[in-house]
């Protein structure tokens, strides 16, 4: 009976195991343009999945349409997936839902597809309204409950988001919690928060000097958080910005068209002379910088306004945005 017990006991055991590693829920879900007609779709998951994948269509009980991606981790066991849904009908309305066949799905959410003025589901004279902000943060210890509150106030009116840098200010968590490590259960908590806006429209982001790393003691005592937390790594991990398809580099630069403009994110931390994160990030000992190629960024950011200035019949506006 021992013996019999002991076998059972050991079955159960790997079957919660399995159980456990069967279940890997999609979080932080987030999306962005992607080119002029596509969106790309972020979520987060403690641990590695199978696969990345979206199935998504324009109704919500027929999701016949399949895109995968990929997956990428910096630090711990928390995997963040990206996956873009190209050549989307502009204008028209989208549902998603997000995950991996054996590891589960997320809820199905919905997003508008882009359109441009040479679409015509553009209608001119309809109000394009964005939020832009910078600065940030998590909760109350951070007195960001009052930007949460007017955000969902009008998540209904704009058509995106754009936070120029300084996200979530999880570098700056262990002024609250000056014994522990909290970098990542902040960012985390944070994108977790904002998800119910993030999920359903383009939330787009730019690197301010918080994004640079992480710089508290918990994090520059240990090699390997120091190392894996450096250099925008939780930034570039975390976000999927179009830089692919506007000839930008990564997520530190990277523009895009909606309706009537031109949207340009620059890079004001890094990769170019005298950047204030030129060579370190905000602790000034971790090194940072170094993205592009000598000189790319300006030549980039110069290419890029050459032409979209040559596209004023099209697009009048051009907006740029950075953090500094």
């Amino acid at each position: 009976m021992k013996v019999f017990a002991a076998a059972v006991g050991l079955v159960l055991g790997a079957l919660s195991t399995l159980a456990v590693a069967a279940s890997l829920p999609p979080e932080q879900i987030h999306i962005a343009f992607a080119g002029d007609s596509g969106m790309s779709v972020s979520w987060a998951t403690k641990g590695p999945t199978d696969t990345s994948t979206v199935k998504y269509g324009m109704d919500a009980d027929k999701l016949t349409l399949l895109a995968k991606g990929a997956q990428k981790t910096y630090y711990g066991n928390e995997y963040h997936h990206h996956v873009e849904l190209l050549q989307l009908s502009p204008g028209t309305l989208y549902f998603y839902s997000c995950g991996d066949e054996a590891q589960g799905f997320s809820t199905i959410r919905s997003f508008k597809a882009p359109a441009q003025a040479m679409d015509k589901a553009f209608q001119t004279g309809q109000p394009h309204k964005i939020s832009v902000f910078g600065d940030w943060g998590y909760g109350e210890k951070a007195h960001a409950v009052e930007t949460r509150t007017a955000l969902e106030s009008i998540k209904k009116e704009v058509e995106f988001v754009w936070h120029v840098g300084d996200l979530s200010y999880a570098d700056d968590a262990f002024l609250h919690y000056p014994l522990h490590f909290k970098y990542e259960e902040i960012y985390d908590n944070w994108m977790n928060w904002i998800e119910n806006i993030s999920d359903s429209m383009a939330y787009m982001v730019a690197p301010g000097n918080h994004e640079s790393e992480c710089h508290s003691p918990e994090c520059l005592l240990h090699s390997s958080r120091r190392k894996a937390l450096q250099n925008f790594s939780a930034y570039e991990a975390r976000w999927s910005m179009p830089s692919q398809h506007s000839g930008g580099n990564t997520n530190m630069w990277y523009s895009f068209n909606l309706g009537l403009a031109h949207y340009i994110t620059i890079d004001t931390e890094t990769d170019f002379p005298g950047a204030a994160e030129e060579h370190h990030g905000d602790s000034g000992v971790l090194p940072a910088g170094g993205f592009g190629r000598p000189g790319e960024f300006l030549q980039w950011l110069e290419e890029d306004l050459k032409e979209a200035n040559a596209n004023r019949k099209v697009r009048p506006w051009i907006f740029v945005g950075g953090h500094r």
